[in-house]
């Protein structure tokens, strides 16, 4: 019994898909390099932001489920890619390329929420000495970022 499961893993059966797993693995490590960098602009946001009251993250409202979507994201990607790597059959690769879109569709989302933080700390930042109009101007992009 034990010599037909190493035989089965040894030899899986169906078609092998190595012409499309190194591409998928590429698009795979941008993915999560892109991750990275977002959460790399994230934690510099953050850190900008401590000196600040917390009212300015309610213009990230999404913030915290953007990051466990990027986290959940990330560790499917890395379960999938061991997996893939592992038995590159169709199925494994067709499911390397959902996780990898699932990872860049998460990073969008931080990426969104981390550029609506910086420029509500941005704003927060600025001189109380503005003139009416640039007020109206600054008012209007802080409430579009909600």
């Amino acid at each position: 019994m034990t010599v037909m499961i190493a035989s089965a893993l040894a030899a899986p059966t169906g078609a092998i898909d190595h012409h499309r797993l190194l591409p998928a693995l590429d698009a795979a490590a941008r993915a999560s390099a892109d991750a990275h960098d977002v959460t790399r602009a994230l934690t510099d946001t953050v850190l900008a932001c401590q000196h600040l009251p917390a009212e300015v993250y309610q213009y990230a409202p999404h913030l915290s489920q953007a990051t466990e979507a990027l986290t959940a994201a990330s560790r499917t990607l890395t379960t999938v890619t061991g997996y893939a790597t592992a038995n590159p059959m169709p199925d494994n690769v067709h499911a390397l390329h959902r996780a990898t879109a699932e990872l860049a569709a998460a990073t969008a989302a931080l990426r969104y929420q981390t550029a609506a933080l910086a420029t509500a700390a941005a704003w927060h930042n600025t001189p109380a000495a503005l003139s009416p109009s640039q007020r109206a101007t600054s008012t209007f992009r802080r409430s579009s970022l909600v």
